[in-house]
């Protein structure tokens, strides 16, 4: 015979099934946040990476002598490819992160902006050695699209910006 009673062992059927549907809800959720703050770095990533490959491929084919590196530069940014540039009209590829555009990538240099020209290098004596100019690659105003917005929220990324020097002293 049993130390319950019978009406109390009934009871205690369903019990655990609403347990367990609580108990998933919450894991479920944690695992869809985490996943979706994982793909926002990822992303984060590959585009800071992105930009430093556009301003590198600005830095090496001189601007100011080829006037559609920017261009190109742009379509490096996006698609991983300068040689896929449409004319100025954006890439002919897929960009590497969803959503990335011309409008988001802006490339300068010192013969657009004159504070990106003659950075004196000195030495460890306080000595000047000489000076470079440098390229910047800006990606701003993106927004990372997440696939469960009830869990995360789409997230506004800060400017990102890489530097290269264009020429060596």
């Amino acid at each position: 015979m049993s130390a319950r009673p019978e009406h109390v062992v009934h009871a205690q059927h369903g019990v655990a099934a609403v347990e367990f549907a609580l108990v998933l809800v919450l894991l479920v959720t944690i695992v869809f946040g985490i996943t979706e703050l994982g793909r926002a770095l990822y992303q984060y990533d590959t585009l800071t990476k992105a930009a430093r490959a556009a301003a590198r491929f600005a830095a090496v084919y001189d601007g100011e002598a080829n006037p559609g590196v920017a261009d190109r530069a742009v379509c490096v940014a996006i698609a991983g490819s300068p040689w896929l540039a449409a004319g100025g009209a954006g890439c002919a590829a897929p960009p590497v992160v969803a959503g990335l555009s011309p409008a988001n990538v802006r490339v300068e240099g010192p013969e657009t902006t004159p504070t990106l020209r003659s950075f004196v290098v000195q030495d460890g004596a306080g000595g000047s050695v000489g000076t470079l100019d440098l390229v910047r690659v800006t990606i701003s105003d993106y927004r990372f699209r997440t696939l469960v917005p009830f869990v995360i929220p789409d997230i506004a990324f800060g400017d990102i910006v890489a530097y290269m020097p264009k020429n060596a002293f």
